[in-house]
């Protein structure tokens, strides 16, 4: 996605929006969350909101790998709270 090759932060809200809609095409949907990462690597500064951190976790669950894979890396990327970091590692360890 080219916004997130930009790294433009702006763009994490609208990314997000596309990417919770499930009408959307999981490679599209792949291709956002690739594209929410991108932005977080490039702006590790950038804080992700409350929704933003909830898309990307749901996005863990999903059955599609490539949706769970792009998410996983976001989250990577992230500036992740310490209540979300474990958050996360029970998530991985249920």
């Amino acid at each position: 996605m080219a916004l997130g090759k930009f790294g433009d932060a702006t763009a994490l809200q609208p990314l997000k929006n596309s990417f919770v809609n499930k009408e959307n095409a999981k490679e599209v949907r792949v291709k956002l969350a690739q594209a929410i990462g991108e932005i977080l690597r490039v702006n590790p500064a950038e804080t992700i909101n409350k929704e933003m951190y909830e898309a990307l976790k749901n996005g863990l669950m999903e059955e599609d790998l490539g949706i769970q894979e792009a998410c996983a890396r976001a989250l990577g990327n992230a500036k992740l709270s310490l209540i979300q970091q474990r958050e996360l590692f029970l998530l991985k360890n249920k």
